[in-house]
C-alpha cells in the first residue's frame, strides 16, 4: 500500500495520470466542451439524480484540462459544521497551506464578523494568478441552516481567482432570493449527462463487447441512457460472455436486483464481508480499507474490480462507495458479529484521531462506547466553542450511560462548559451547584476533589461573564475555593486550551452605571486572579491589572494606565495568557499616542506583531488585525486596515463566540467613523446587543452614535445621545471615551455649546473642546513623526480663510488684531488656527509659520 497523506481530498493534477487496470472510463467529448463553456462562468452547478454520472464527469473535465482542485465529498454528517470544518481545514490545506492555518484560528465562520474575516483572508491569500476550482459533491445532503448559510455566502462573494462547482441531486441551494436575481451561474441536468446512442456504443466497445444496433436501441431505451445502468448492463455482459438474455433479464429487474445479480457474479464472501464493513465509515482512507482487510493483498485486488460499484482513487488515496450501493450494503451489516463491527470503529477511530478528524473519532468511539476516549478529545478543544459545535458535543454526550460518565472526572467540567458554550447557561450553573451540594458530602478522595475544585472553576467563570447582567462580583468566591481544593490535594488541571480567559469588549465587565462598581468589580478580580491561576495553571494572570489599566485610561490618567498594562503583559505572557496580553499591548499603544511618544508607539507595535505571529491560537488573526487597525488609524494611514473591518457591517444578531468577537464590533466600529461610513457605522451600533451589556460599552457605542448622527445632519439627535454618554460617564469620570473622537468631539461640544435643549454643564463642554485639542496635537504630532520616518509628504490644501489667518499670524498679528482684520470673532479665530495646527502637525504659532513656509503655503 501506498503511504496515506491523512487529508481528505488532495489536489488533482494530471501531471502523473491515474492507473487502475480495472477502471473503463468513457471520454465524452461532449461534456467536457459542455463543462468549459459553464466554466466560464464562476458558478456551475450539476444538478441530476443518482447514478447520472455527476461525479465521473467533472474529474474528467478536470483531468483533461488540468486544472487545480479540491474536492469534498459530503455526508450527512457535515451538517454539523464542525465536522465540516475539520474536513474543510485539512482538504484546503494540502494545497494553500497557508489560507488554511489562517482560517482555522476563526472557527467556522457562524457570525457575520468571523465570515467578513473568512472573506478577507479568502481573498487575500487565493488572489494569485493560478485559478483553483473548489468542487462540492453531494450537496443535496446539507439541510443544516448554518451549512447552508455559509455555502450560499460563499457561492456569492467569490475572488476572481477562485470558482466552485456544485453537484447535487437538486438545486435547492440555488432557491434564493439572492441567486434568483442574479442568476450568475450555469446550470448541467440530467438530460445533459444521459448516455447518447453513440456514446454507449463506444463505452460497450471499451469493454470488449460486440453487440447489435438494435439492442442498444433497446439499452438506451430502457434505461434512457443512465449512466449507472448502462455500466452495470456493460459490466454484467462482461462477466456473462455478452450473454443478451440475462442482461435484459437483469434490466427488466429493479436496481438492486441488478445490483444483487452482479455480486453474486463477481464478489467473494470475504470481500462482501470487508464491503459491509466499509460502509460503516463515510471516509475511507486507503490504510484504514486496508487494515480492514487484514493487509490481505488480494482482498485489495479484488476490491480494486468494483469499479461499478467502489471508485479505488489513487491520487487522493480514498474509496467512494457508490450511493446505491452503499444502500445496498446497510443491509448486509446485520450479518457482521459484534466483534467485527467493534474492531472496525476501533480502527478507524485511532486512525481519525491520530490525523486530526476529531469528529470522525467521536462517532466511532460512541459506536464502540468509549466515553473516556470522546471527553478526552472534547476537552482538548479550545474552552470557548462555537454554540453549534458546543450543542452538538452536547448530543454526543446526552447518548452516553450516564453512570459511566459520572465516573470520568474530566466529564463534570466538560459538561458545564459545554452547556455554558451552546447557549444554557443557567442549566450549566445549576449543574454546577448540585454536583458541588452532592460532592461536598461524600468523602474526600482525590476523584471527588479534583471534580470539586473543577465545579468551583466552571461556576466563577460563569459568574464572571454574567457580572454585567447580574451586578454581582461574588465570582472570586468560587475560585478561592478551587484553590483550597488544589491545597487539599487535586490536580492542577489546566491546560493550554483552558487558560484563555475569555474578556469580550472590555476587561471591565461591570454592567452597572451605579458610583463604585468599577471598583468593586476590579477588587473581586484582584481576589480571585491569584487562586484561579493557581487552581487552573496560570488561567487569568494579568487581569485584574488589565481592568485596573483600563479604569485609568478611560479616566486620563495615562501614565497610571501605561504602567498597569506592562504589570498586565508581563504577567500574561509569564502565563501564557494570550488574550490578556493582546489587549494589554493594544492598551500600552493607546498610552503611548495619547502622550505623543512615537518612539514608545513604534516599540509596542513591533511588540505587538511579535506576539500575534507566536502566540494566541484560534484568536491571532482577528486579534492581530484589529490592533493593525488601530495603530493605522493613530498613524493617520486608514488605507492599510484589514478590509474585513472598514467594509460595511450586515449586523451581528447572531453572534455565537463573545471572546473576540465583541472587540472586533467595537474595533469595526471606530473603522467605520474613521473612514466616514457613517450610516454603516450606525447600522452596527443600533443592531449589536452584547457590548452594551457593559458600562464602557454602553458609552462608547452611546458616543458612536452621536457622532454618526451628526455627520447625518440630525444635530438634535447627536446632542440627545452625547447628553446620555454624558451621564453614563460622569459617576465615573471616564471622560477619554469622547476625548479620542478628536475632531468629531471637537465639533460637537461647540455644536451642544449653541444648543440650549440638554443639560451638559457648560464647563464640562468646554474643557472637553481643550482636551480634545490636545489630543488633536498629539495625534497630528505622531502623524508627522510617521511621515517624516517613511519618508512620506501629506498633501497640503488650506482653505482661503485658513491661508488668510496664517498671512495674518506669519506678519506678528494677535489673535485679537487677526479677528478684527478678518472681520470674524476671537474665538472663531481660534478655532481655525487649531484646525490649521492639525493639518500642518504644528505644535504652536511658530512651528505652524515654519511649516507652512517651507512647503510654501504662504
Amino acid at each position: 500500500m501506498k503511504k496515506n497523506s491523512a487529508v481528505l481530498e488532495r489536489k488533482l493534477t494530471t501531471d502523473h495520470p491515474r492507473v487502475d487496470k480495472n477502471l473503463i472510463l468513457l471520454k465524452r467529448d461532449r461534456i467536457n466542451k459542455m463543462l468549459e463553456e459553464a466554466c466560464q462562468s464562476q458558478l456551475v452547478s450539476i444538478v441530476a439524480n443518482a447514478g447520472y454520472g455527476k461525479t465521473c464527469a467533472v474529474r474528467e473535465y478536470l483531468d483533461c484540462k488540468k486544472r487545480e482542485a479540491i474536492w469534498f465529498n459530503l455526508t450527512e454528517r457535515d451538517n454539523n459544521p464542525s465536522y465540516f470544518w475539520e474536513h474543510y481545514l485539512k482538504a484546503v490545506g494540502e494545497i494553500r497551506p497557508q489560507f488554511a492555518s489562517q482560517i482555522a484560528e476563526i472557527g467556522f465562520p457562524e457570525s457575520d464578523v468571523q465570515f467578513d474575516l473568512y472573506r478577507s483572508i479568502m481573498f487575500s491569500e487565493l488572489s494569485e494568478n493560478e485559478h483553483i476550482c473548489i468542487v462540492l459533491d453531494n450537496v443535496h445532503v446539507l439541510k443544516s441552516p448554518d451549512m447552508l448559510g455559509f455555502l450560499e455566502r460563499c457561492l456569492q462573494q467569490l475572488p476572481p481567482e477562485l470558482s466552485w462547482s456544485v453537484i447535487s441531486r437538486n438545486d435547492s441551494i440555488f432557491h434564493s432570493a439572492a441567486f434568483i436575481a442574479n442568476r450568475h451561474f450555469e446550470t448541467i441536468n440530467e438530460e445533459d449527462l444521459c448516455f447518447t446512442e453513440s456514446e454507449a456504443y463506444e463505452f460497450f466497445r471499451l469493454l470488449g463487447l460486440n453487440i447489435t444496433n438494435d439492442y442498444l436501441y433497446s439499452v438506451i431505451e430502457s434505461t434512457d441512457g443512465w449512466a449507472f445502468a448502462v455500466n452495470l448492463i456493460g459490466q454484467l455482459l462482461k462477466k456473462t460472455d455478452g450473454n443478451v438474455l440475462i442482461a435484459h433479464e437483469a434490466l427488466k429487474a429493479n436496481v438492486f436486483e441488478l445490483i444483487q445479480r452482479q455480486v453474486e457474479l463477481q464478489v467473494s464472501p470475504e470481500l462482501l464481508g470487508l464491503l459491509a464493513r466499509m460502509s460503516m465509515l463515510q471516509y475511507l482512507p486507503e490504510t484504514i480499507v486496508y487494515d480492514l482487510s487484514g493487509g490481505k493483498q488480494s482482498l485489495m485486488d479484488e476490491l480494486d474490480s468494483m469499479t461499478a460499484f467502489v471508485r479505488h482513487d489513487t491520487l487522493l488515496h480514498v474509496y467512494n462507495i457508490h450511493a446505491l450501493f452503499r444502500i445496498y450494503l446497510t443491509d448486509r451489516q446485520a450479518r457482521l458479529s459484534d466483534e467485527e463491527r467493534n474492531e472496525t470503529w476501533r480502527i478507524a477511530a485511532t486512525w481519525y484521531e491520530l490525523n486530526g478528524y476529531k469528529s470522525e473519532a467521536i462517532v466511532c468511539y460512541e459506536n464502540i462506547g468509549d466515553w473516556s476516549a470522546i471527553i478526552n478529545l472534547i476537552h482538548d478543544y479550545p474552552l470557548e466553542l462555537p454554540r453549534s459545535q458546543a450543542s452538538f458535543f452536547l448530543e454526543v454526550l446526552s447518548r452516553g450511560p450516564q453512570d459511566k460518565l459520572l465516573e470520568i472526572k474530566e466529564y463534570y467540567l466538560l459538561n458545564a462548559r459545554l452547556l455554558s458554550c451552546s447557549g444554557r447557561v443557567r442549566e450549566a450553573k445549576e449543574f454546577c451547584r448540585s454536583m458541588i451540594r452532592e460532592f461536598e458530602q461524600r468523602k474526600r478522595d482525590s476523584f471527588n476533589i479534583y471534580v470539586l475544585k473543577c465545579l468551583n472553576i466552571a461556576l466563577g467563570l460563569m459568574e464572571l461573564n454574567a457580572a454585567p447582567l447580574t451586578k454581582e462580583f461574588d465570582f472570586d468566591h468560587y475560585f478561592i475555593e478551587a484553590e483550597r481544593y488544589l491545597k487539599l490535594g487535586a490536580h492542577p488541571g489546566g491546560g493550554q486550551a483552558n487558560n484563555i480567559l475569555p474578556i469580550g469588549a472590555f476587561a471591565i465587565r461591570a454592567g452597572s452605571e451605579r458610583k463604585g462598581i468599577i471598583e468593586d468589580y476590579i477588587n473581586a478580580a484582584k481576589r480571585g486572579e491569584k487562586s484561579l491561576a493557581a487552581a487552573n495553571r496560570g488561567c487569568m494572570s494579568g487581569y485584574s491589572n488589565l481592568a485596573e489599566a483600563e479604569y485609568a485610561f478611560y479616566q486620563g490618567r495615562l501614565e497610571d494606565a501605561e504602567q498597569y498594562a506592562f504589570y498586565a503583559s508581563h504577567d500574561a505572557e509569564s502565563d501564557n495568557q494570550c488574550l490578556i496580553r493582546s489587549y494589554a499591548l493594544l492598551m500600552m499603544l493607546n498610552c503611548a499616542a495619547e502622550l505623543g511618544d512615537y518612539a514608545k508607539l513604534q516599540s509596542v507595535y513591533r511588540e505587538a506583531q511579535e506576539h500575534h505571529e507566536s502566540q494566541c491560537g484560534i484568536y491571532r488573526r482577528a486579534m492581530r488585525d484589529t490592533i493593525n487597525a488601530q495603530y493605522n488609524m493613530i498613524i493617520g494611514q486608514t488605507e492599510d486596515v484589514a478590509s474585513w473591518l472598514s467594509n460595511g457591517f450586515e449586523g451581528a444578531e447572531d453572534i455565537v463566540s463573545q471572546t473576540v468577537e465583541d472587540h472586533v464590533i467595537f474595533m469595526k466600529c471606530k473603522v467605520l467613523i474613521e473612514t466616514r461610513k457613517y450610516r454603516d457605522a450606525l447600522y452596527c451600533i443600533e443592531n449589536d446587543r452584547s457590548i452594551k451589556q457593559f458600562l464602557l460599552g454602553r458609552l462608547n457605542m452611546k458616543i458612536f452614535e452621536a457622532v454618526c448622527l451628526y455627520h447625518l445632519k440630525d444635530s438634535a439627535g447627536a446632542i440627545q445621545a452625547l447628553e446620555k454618554a454624558w451621564r453614563i460617564a460622569e459617576p465615573h469620570g471616564l471622560s477619554m471615551a469622547f476625548v479620542l473622537l478628536g475632531r468629531d468631539m471637537h465639533t460637537l461640544c461647540q455644536a451642544a455649546l449653541r444648543d440650549k435643549n440638554h443639560h451638559i454643564p457648560k464647563d464640562w463642554l468646554e474643557a472637553m473642546i481643550r482636551r480634545v485639542s490636545i489630543h488633536s496635537k498629539r495625534i497630528s504630532g505622531i502623524r508627522a513623526s510617521w511621515r517624516r520616518e517613511h519618508h512620506v509628504e501629506k498633501p497640503m490644501r488650506l482653505t482661503a480663510r485658513e491661508t488668510a489667518i496664517l498671512n495674518d499670524l506669519g506678519q506678528g498679528l494677535t489673535r485679537l488684531e487677526i479677528s478684527e482684520n478678518q472681520g470674524i470673532s476671537v474665538n472663531t479665530v481660534k478655532t481655525i488656527l487649531g484646525a490649521v495646527y492639525i493639518k500642518l502637525g504644528a505644535q504652536n504659532n511658530v512651528d505652524a509659520i515654519r511649516i507652512a513656509k517651507e512647503r510654501q503655503l504662504i
